[in-house]
């Protein structure tokens, strides 16, 4: 039987009881320190935006919005959430993405997720028909207002942008927009020509493009990639999961690689978050400490605040 003298128990529970002082007196200041953060609801609001067409005959909308701020004034500095796609879009729930609201809110942000065109109780009419509306986006560039090729969807995100920045809690000079799946397109439509307070775009498992690339043998994503890469204005990032299985892995690389090569400003980040379905990370808490330092490093880059402000206590109200 192994022994130990007096004198090395000895030294091992000093050791032991040191190293556990130590940790205890770290979290301890941590929880200190968190004590003295302030303590904020998810404050939700609701409301919506009429959206009048670019175009002589086009039909006026009103898009719906869920807004979560923080306690205070404000300014805040703004997330738009550009929601994904659903079998049936009328069907489609109304979009909360509690999980990057929570996070956000806490760091003194504001979120607005509008209801896109077509979806749920959204008027209009959403085009189903990926391969011809992916078509026209690669082709025309979607390169100005007044571009009869840009799409009604790249349009109402602008015109909503608009319209929420005369909000007196936001900041209008630090945008980001943000896209779940399907929500990509329009964002990036929306970045070829940014308003003057958009910064950047973040692009979560961005599809769309991959319906039609099945069928064109890549060719689509790799003439989206290179029509846009030359278009879009703010830096992005492209944030995706190796276990996805809407969006496959060939079509966005292909994308991101004709993105980048013809000077668009995008990083890809490509992760195994602790999920069983990838696609569905950016609504998963316990996929936010996978993709949050990815995120965390980008808004830093963009100057953007990225410290905990808040506690943000129970559920949205």
């Amino acid at each position: 039987m192994f022994l130990l003298s007096a004198q090395r128990v000895k030294a091992l529970y000093v050791v032991c009881f040191g190293a556990t002082a130590v940790s205890f007196a770290l979290s301890s200041v941590a929880f200190a320190a968190e004590r003295l953060l302030p303590v904020t609801a998810l404050i939700e609001r609701t409301g919506s935006v009429q959206i009048v067409p670019s175009k002589g005959g086009g039909e006026r909308i009103r898009m719906p919005y869920t807004l979560f701020l923080p306690d205070g004034p404000g300014p805040f500095p703004l997330i738009v959430f550009n929601h994904g796609v659903s079998i049936d879009p009328r069907s489609q729930a109304t979009a909360r993405p509690l999980v990057l609201a929570r996070q956000m809110v806490a760091r003194g942000y504001a979120v607005v997720a509008p209801m896109r065109r077509g979806f749920a109780q959204t008027q209009g009419s959403y085009r189903y028909n990926y391969c011809v509306y992916h078509r026209g986006i690669d082709v025309d560039g979607l390169g100005t207002e007044k571009d009869p090729g840009m799409t009604d969807e790249t349009f109402d995100l602008h015109a909503f942008v608009n319209e929420i920045v005369g909000l007196r809690e936001v900041d209008r000079s630090r945008i980001v927009l943000v896209s779940q799946s399907g929500g990509f397109a329009p964002v990036l439509g929306y970045m070829t020509m940014p308003r003057s307070g958009a910064l950047g775009y973040i692009n979560f498992v961005g599809g769309g493009f991959s319906y039609c690339a099945r069928k064109d043998n890549l060719a689509l994503a790799r003439q989206a990639g290179a029509a846009l890469g030359q278009k879009v204005k703010r830096p992005g990032l492209w944030i995706y999961s190796r276990q996805d299985s809407f969006v496959s892995a060939a079509t966005y690389r292909v994308m991101f690689d004709r993105f980048v090569s013809v000077g668009g400003e995008a990083t890809l980040v490509e992760l195994n978050p602790p999920i069983d379905e990838g696609h569905y990370m950016i609504g998963e808490e316990k996929a936010v400490s996978t993709w949050w330092p990815h995120v965390e490093g980008y808004l830093r880059h963009l100057g953007l605040p990225t410290e905990v402000r808040f506690v943000v206590a129970g559920g949205a109200r």
